[in-house]
């Protein structure tokens, strides 16, 4: 009798963590949503918005039931709050960013150093890595926001996917170049 519950014991175990291994996906199926609706020539704000909003309250609960649990997973939730529309949501995309680089060291990092950019422009602090662009107009050209050199270097940029700064400068001319063609 102890061999066979030794063996139910280790079976059930080893369903369990199978089961862990699985990336979510509705989770998976909300990030696509999330980018066909920013792939749309023509975007309806106010309708991507409340999407936004939708998805976003959808991964709070997934994240309270405990259904986010493989790195694509938290990277999946981390973009839906990259796209929300406060300080709080961009905290929650770094948040959900460092637990996907906890869980897996290969992760493309670059999502981490966007949302830690976005949290901090929100609150009114200068970004880090130089990820965050805006316009005053909608006809004016893109601009930087404030970016703090001091905080970062170029080898920590490339470690994130990011640019350096000098192909930041570039990268920004190609974007004002594109909007007058």
């Amino acid at each position: 009798m102890k061999i066979y519950c030794s063996i139910f014991l280790l079976i059930g175990f080893s369903i369990s963590c199978s089961q862990a291994q699985i990336n979510n996906a509705e989770l998976q199926k909300m990030y696509n949503d999330d980018q066909t609706a920013r792939s749309e020539a023509n975007i309806d704000w106010l309708k991507l918005d409340k999407a936004d909003s939708l998805r976003e309250k959808r991964v709070y609960q997934l994240l309270k039931s405990k259904q986010v649990l493989t790195a694509p997973d938290y990277e999946n939730a981390a973009l839906i709050f990259q796209h929300g529309a406060d300080s709080a949501s961009y905290r929650m995309a770094v948040k959900m960013m460092e637990k996907a680089v906890e869980i897996d060291l290969n992760i493309n990092r670059w999502l981490l150093a966007a949302a830690t950019d976005r949290y901090l422009v929100s609150i009114g602090k200068p970004q880090i890595y130089g990820t965050q662009y805006y316009k005053e107009t909608r006809e004016g050209p893109f601009l930087m926001c404030d970016l703090d050199t001091t905080k970062i270097n170029d080898e920590e940029r490339r470690k994130f996917n990011v640019p350096t700064l000098a192909e930041q400068k570039l990268k920004l001319i190609e974007m004002n170049r594109n909007i007058r063609n």
